[in-house]
């Protein structure tokens, strides 16, 4: 049952009479105070606390009680939805802050990139957090949808519903509309940074060898439809020729075609070629 349906047996059996949440609804709406109105608990659950005070301090003890139990089913509805701390399965990855449903996809695209990486022998060593990036951050941030802190061990991802708004306003990421698929691919490329960086000599700069990385994990993470999407709108762009051609230039004037260029550069190769490639990145680095 969920959270409406339980606060519709709550008025029901309270007032000792039968009725649907809507009929309820619509008597609270006639002749009785404004903060007795289901509709009004229950569309500012989003900050209860706010009106306890208000809702506690009614005129007859029936009323407050009432209010009371809608408040509480309020806030078991924020709870149903609401998750503290997940661990994404046996990976050293703590989820934090997010809504059921986004917490689920954040983890799903963990194990999906911890297990490609495997393929070229990078290993998650640290405990990693992910959290979401609010909307102060993203502005404060080089990339909108995400970040990796190499100190704090922290990702930071705009969630969904933030991000679809994002690729609305703004031209959107890789000139396709922000769907769950492509959203969980910047999940992906974060982790891949979260683990390559351990791999990198500390106080050289890695910046070009870390995006190739991530750039083709988001890529290759992305299931084959929404991909040819994305390499459909970049079918004129060839991969890189040699390793000498991936700059930092390019990634920082087109971040979008140089994830593209790594991908199918990263794709041409053999399977062995590739496990090399990787290494040689982590050990020999590229020109920043």
């Amino acid at each position: 049952m969920d959270a409406i349906s339980r606060a519709s047996v709550v008025l029901d059996v309270f007032r000792g009479r039968p009725g649907s949440f809507n009929q309820q609804r619509q008597s609270f709406g006639r002749g009785t105070p404004s903060h007795l109105k289901p509709v009004r608990v229950l569309d500012e659950r989003r900050n209860p606390a706010a009106h306890v005070r208000f809702l506690i301090l009614g005129p007859r003890l029936p009323e407050r009680l009432t209010a009371l139990l809608l408040l509480i089913v309020a806030f078991d509805a924020l709870a149903s939805n609401a998750v503290g701390e997940m661990v994404c399965g046996d990976a050293p990855v703590t989820v934090i802050g997010w809504t059921r449903e986004d917490a689920i996809e954040v983890c799903s695209a963990v194990q999906a990139s911890l297990s490609w990486l495997r393929t070229t022998e990078l290993t998650l060593s640290d405990s990693v957090t992910i959290r979401p990036l609010d909307d102060q951050g993203a502005l404060a941030n080089t990339h909108r949808l995400g970040r990796y802190d190499a100190r704090t061990k922290e990702i930071q991802i705009l969630p969904f519903d933030a991000a679809l708004k994002a690729s609305v306003a703004e031209r959107p990421a890789f000139g396709v509309p922000m769907t769950r698929d492509l959203w969980r691919s910047y999940v992906a490329h974060e982790m891949a940074h979260a683990v390559a960086d351990a791999y990198f000599p500390s106080g050289v700069s890695h910046l070009t060898a870390g995006e190739y990385i991530a750039g083709v994990l988001q890529l290759v993470v992305l299931p084959d439809g929404p991909r040819e999407e994305v390499l459909e709108n970049y079918r004129k762009l060839a991969g890189w020729e040699s390793a000498s051609e991936i700059s930092a230039q390019y990634y920082l004037m087109a971040p979008g075609a140089f994830a593209i260029k790594s991908y199918k550069h990263f794709t041409a190769l053999t399977p062995s070629e590739q496990r090399r490639f990787i290494t040689r990145l982590t050990r020999e680095r590229l020109s920043d």
